[in-house]
């Protein structure tokens, strides 16, 4: 990690069809993330040959304190959606986390995230995913001896890839 402050995003699973990953993001991890301008990602990205309309993609974004050259927390995504609907749930999640510790201000409020990312192996192009399932929970810490955690709401959007266009 390049950053102390960087999100660890725990890989559940990795396939050729699936990979799934979670991580807990804390207010501490806002804006903690790196940039995907660095050798290891620009390496991938050429080697999967998709042309410049795509990008290396963070999976938990860098706003969230996600990591730019871990290839675990990266994924090949269009131009388009990268900077489009993707951002602007990932906008949603920090401010999900914001709005929470707002809500619980003696706490330590903290976010996490279920991702799972599904590929067609089969398909025309088997590097680019076909579905992004993004889970995001607020947990409050409570004191000891206490209940734990307590889940008290959550968001998740799905988006899915089809002719070439993300819905």
């Amino acid at each position: 990690m390049s950053s102390k402050k960087e999100v660890k995003i725990t890989v559940e699973e990795n396939n050729s069809r699936v990979r799934k990953i979670s991580a807990t993001i804390r207010l501490e991890n806002l804006g903690q993330g790196s940039d995907t301008n660095n050798k290891t990602a620009r390496d991938w990205m050429k080697s999967l040959k998709l042309g410049p309309d795509y990008h290396a993609g963070h999976i938990v974004a860098k706003q969230l304190g996600g990591s730019g050259s871990n290839l675990d927390n990266l994924v090949p995504m269009h131009a388009k959606f990268n900077n489009g609907k993707y951002k602007s749930f990932e906008s949603d999640v920090k401010n999900f986390l914001v709005d929470g510790q707002k809500y619980f201000p003696k706490q330590d409020v903290k976010v996490e995230v279920e991702i799972t990312v599904l590929f067609e192996p089969e398909s025309a192009s088997p590097k680019i995913p076909s579905r992004i399932k993004y889970c995001a929970y607020m947990l409050p810490m409570m004191k000891r001896n206490q209940v734990t955690w307590l889940r008290l709401t959550s968001a998740s959007t799905l988006f899915e890839y089809q002719n070439n266009v993300w819905l």
